[in-house]
C-alpha cells in the first residue's frame, strides 16, 4: 500500500488514504508484554520477555525474548519499558542498569539504585524509525559490588505513531 501523502479532495474515508490514516490514529500497530525476573551480575544479561499482553500484529518472539518488526510494520515507533530491580545490595554505588537494544546496539539505557528487598521500578524510553525485521530486546546488569539484583521487565509498550519524522 502506498504511503498517504495528502487527502484527495472529496475522497471517502474508505479510500486507501483514509483507511491508513484511520489505522495509524485509532489502531496503531505494536505490542505490549512483560517478562519474569532473573538474577543479573556485572555482565550484561538478556532479560526474559515472553508474556504477551497484547500483540495483534505478531511482533513478540517469546521463544527468543525479542520484539521483531513484521513485514509491513515499518515506521516511526514509541517504545517505553519499565524495569524492576529487587534484592540488590542497598547503599552508595549499588545499582542496576536497564538497556534497550536494537539489532544488538544499545539505543536507550536507564539506571536506578538498588534498595535491598524493596522493589524499585525505573523507565527507559525510546522513539525512532524501525524497519521490517528489526529486533528489540532488553538487558540488565548490576553496577558496583554487593548482591546481584533480580531484574524484571515489568512491561513494555511499543506502538507505531506514523511512518517517519516529517516537516511542519
Amino acid at each position: 500500500m502506498p504511503l498517504p501523502d495528502r487527502p484527495v479532495s472529496h475522497a471517502s474515508i474508505e479510500s486507501v488514504w483514509g483507511q491508513q490514516i484511520h489505522d495509524y490514529t485509532f489502531a496503531p500497530a505494536g505490542c505490549r508484554g512483560s517478562g519474569t525476573g532473573g538474577s543479573v551480575s556485572t555482565t550484561l544479561s538478556k532479560l526474559v520477555y515472553a508474556t504477551v499482553g497484547d500483540d495483534p500484529g505478531g511482533y513478540m518472539d517469546t521463544a527468543n525474548n525479542n520484539i521483531v518488526v513484521p513485514t509491513g510494520g515499518e515506521g516511526l515507533y514509541s517504545v517505553g519499558v519499565v524495569f524492576n530491580t529487587v534484592s540488590g545490595s542497598a547503599g552508595s554505588g549499588f545499582g542496576t542498569r536497564g538497556v534497550m537494544q536494537l539489532n544488538g546496539t544499545n539505543v536507550a539505557t536507564g539506571k536506578e539504585d538498588n534498595n535491598g528487598g524493596t522493589n524499585v521500578a525505573f523507565n527507559v524510553l525510546w522513539v525512532g524509525e524501525l524497519a521490517a525485521g528489526d529486533i528489540l530486546n532488553f538487558w540488565a546488569q548490576r553496577i558496583g559490588g554487593g548482591t546481584n539484583p533480580t531484574v524484571t521487565v515489568n512491561y513494555c509498550v511499543m506502538y507505531r505513531v506514523g511512518f517517519e519524522f516529517g516537516a511542519p
